[in-house]
């Protein structure tokens, strides 16, 4: 898969499905912690992604997209407040869009991962550098900000489910 084809995944319309492979237009969800939600492309019936999301009060909230086909791998994943170092040096077969950001250290910036052919989810960009909305999250009232983090993942990944968190 190369960077292009994984963007390609990322951005295309997708809705939540049920067990049974049924594509839901609304869904209500007690959104928890540890959940991984099922999804299909809009157009599409035989691959099943999922939607991971995992929040840890140690490294703040991940959330993953991840393609299941005969294996595990990971499109992209939004760090809000976690540790990552991108890196280097960088090379050719890097997108360039990665290319000021050799080496960069994450202490704890919000970043978004994003795949790259040979590297995986190695490569990381600031938050404030994509369309990802909201850029932080309140710390302070951590379940508002983990639904908001949610919602706007959603969007970012193009789900056209609509999503009420319960």
């Amino acid at each position: 898969m190369t960077y292009s084809e994984a963007q390609t995944y990322v951005k295309s319309p997708k809705k939540v499905i049920d067990n049974q492979g049924n594509k839901l237009e609304q869904v209500k969800l007690n959104l928890t912690s540890n959940q991984k939600i099922r999804v299909n492309f809009a157009d599409e019936d035989s691959n099943v992604y999922v939607l991971d999301v995992f929040h840890s009060d140690k490294v703040g909230i991940k959330m993953s997209f991840n393609l299941r086909d005969g294996g595990d791998q990971g499109l992209t994943r939004l760090d809000y407040y976690g540790p990552h170092t991108n890196p280097s040096p960088y090379t050719a077969d890097v997108p360039e869009i990665f290319k000021p950001y050799e080496g960069k250290v994450f202490n704890s910036e919000s970043h978004l991962h994003q795949f790259v052919e040979n590297y995986g989810l190695k490569w990381a960009l600031p938050i404030e550098d994509t369309d990802i909305d909201p850029k932080t999250i309140d710390a302070a009232n951590s379940i508002q900000g983990f639904k908001e983090a949610f919602v706007g993942f959603c969007k970012y990944l193009n789900v056209g489910t609509e999503i009420e968190l319960i």
